[in-house]
């Protein structure tokens, strides 16, 4: 097993009257990690269990559109966690705030595809499946529009961490339609199957579908309009707003036979593939 890499006291400090989002099991702030701003992540230590597998799945990866990690050190009563800091907002607040810092064109919409397709054929590559993927744990650098991918927290390592799906997952089917929810693919949803790269690659199409379209994907309130839905395998709402070449696009990610979808690699040469020159001169090569 990885050794934790803790920092003394002090090295990782942050401003609680500066939270910049909430993770899985903790709020997120405004900090830094040896003078250099950070992302600290704050997490109660009756936590303890899951902040150390959050930081054991983010040990084991490396990838330029990944949070880097850089430290953690504990408290008496809480953990703090200091990643690398993105001056920028997350997807969710890009697509639906009207006051975000970053603003999306229509062929940087394109760019952020892909990233968050090359990071997840990355983690899945590791044997990661991260389980939560949706736009408030993607985060849009400013002035690049390069996406970053975040939140470990219910990520799954499968030949070394054990599922995490049950508590937290089925907590937010229990009322209203979490935020979650929305993202999750109908086999968890609705029969409680574990988590797998297949159902990673679902949350990726539902996520594509409301980075293409700015509109939530499902047009529900409740988790049981959501599931009574997908039980009888109907299509997201917003399917309607797409062209034919999108709705090609997502429909690959969006089947409702877990073995029928596309795989995080082919998605990534699916979307090598369209006709773009901008795409290939923003990654300053061809491919």
């Amino acid at each position: 097993m990885p050794r934790v890499p803790y920092v003394d006291d002090g090295q990782i400090k942050f401003n609680p009257d500066l939270a910049v989002g909430s993770g899985t099991f903790g709020t997120v702030y405004f900090g830094s990690y040896q003078g250099t701003p950070a992302a600290v992540k704050k997490i109660p230590v009756d936590d303890s269990n899951d902040f150390l597998h959050e930081i054991l799945v983010c040990l084991r990866l490396s990838h330029p559109n990944i949070v880097r990690f850089l430290a953690a050190t504990k408290k008496d009563q809480y953990i703090l966690i200091a990643n690398e800091y993105v001056h920028g907002a997350s997807l969710h607040v890009v697509l639906h705030s009207a006051d975000s810092p970053v603003k999306l064109e229509a062929e940087e919409k394109n760019y952020v595809a892909l990233d968050v397709a090359m990071a997840v054929e990355y983690i899945h590559s590791k044997n990661v499946i991260h389980q939560d993927l949706k736009p408030a744990n993607i985060l849009i650098e400013g002035s690049s529009k390069k996406a970053y991918l975040t939140d470990w927290g219910l990520a799954n390592v499968r030949d070394s961490v054990s599922l995490r799906q049950g508590s937290k997952i089925s907590g937010l089917l229990s009322g209203p339609l979490g935020g979650t929810a929305i993202y999750t693919a109908p086999e968890c949803l609705l029969t409680y199957q574990p988590c797998s790269v297949h159902s990673d690659i679902w949350s990726i199409g539902i996520t594509f579908l409301e980075l293409y379209t700015n509109t939530v994907p499902w047009s529900v309130k409740t988790c049981k309009e959501l599931c009574q839905l997908m039980s009888t395998e109907a299509a997201p709402n917003a399917l309607n707003k797409f062209d034919s070449l999108c709705t090609q696009l997502i429909c690959t990610c969006l089947k409702y036979t877990p073995s029928e979808r596309i795989s995080a690699s082919n998605l990534v040469l699916l979307l090598k593939s369209l006709d773009n020159t901008d795409l290939k001169k923003h990654y300053g090569y061809h491919w």
